[in-house]
């Protein structure tokens, strides 16, 4: 059965509507005062960007970042798990005792876990509390190069899909990966990026250096299409 719509003709199917759809002129000041003129300017791509524009890629923006965020959920706890892992077959008790090769930012983000933790609640301070507690910059530094010999030792346990088996590789794959989520999470704007479906495919082929049957088991097949899709709704 085809479906009419006026705007896109026989046989389309409109697409969802926008909240700014049903906005009016004096609509628009409310949002510049609800996000603040200078994040609502942020938005304009030119001088001769309407309010409406401005909203609707504020919007996309929105949806743009939330398609990012399964992918680096799975990411982010693959990782951590698998480094977790691998230092924990050398020391078991490498995150109750800071190890004497940490370098100054990991000591001091391992001490923030713990009295962070210890703060929060009386439940006993555990291993696996630990490492759920600390920030993936703690878990993406362990790539930096004071950990060369590190990597030498671990790297191919956890990546064990990495083409190259070479530290700096991974190290810069998630830098780059850090550096989008945090904006991300900051809520900032990622409409602008060069290349926002390499930065998604990128996303999906770190997990499987890690382990390929978390992104099959745990990312919705259609992902990459929807995202895609989403891609070119571009305002």
């Amino acid at each position: 059965m085809s479906t009419t719509n006026a705007r896109n003709g026989p046989g389309t199917v409109a697409q969802p509507s926008s909240p700014v759809d049903k906005c009016k002129d004096e609509d628009y000041a409310l949002i510049k005062r609800a996000l603040s003129p200078a994040r609502f300017e942020s938005h304009r791509a030119s001088n001769f960007d309407s309010d409406e524009k401005i909203a609707a890629r504020y919007l996309w923006n929105g949806e743009l970042a939330e398609s990012f965020y399964r992918p680096l959920q799975i990411l982010e706890i693959v990782y951590r798990n698998a480094m977790d892992s691998a230092i924990r077959e050398k020391d078991k008790n490498w995150l109750m005792v800071s190890p004497g090769w940490f370098q100054p930012y990991a000591t001091d983000s391992l001490d923030e876990a713990r009295a962070s933790l210890k703060e929060r609640s009386t439940r006993p301070l555990t291993h696996d509390r630990i490492v759920q507690e600390l920030s993936f910059g703690f878990w993406t530094s362990l790539l930096n190069s004071k950990y060369e010999t590190l990597f030498h030792g671990i790297g191919e346990k956890v990546f064990p899909a990495l083409p190259s088996r070479t530290r700096k590789v991974a190290s810069v794959r998630f830098e780059n990966i850090r550096s989008l989520r945090n904006r991300i999470f900051h809520f900032r704007r990622i409409w602008n990026r060069p290349n926002l479906k390499k930065d998604y495919t990128e996303i999906l082929e770190t997990i499987d250096w890690i382990n390929s049957n978390a992104r099959r088991l745990l990312l919705a097949t259609n992902s990459e299409a929807n995202f895609d899709a989403l891609l070119t709704r571009r305002p």
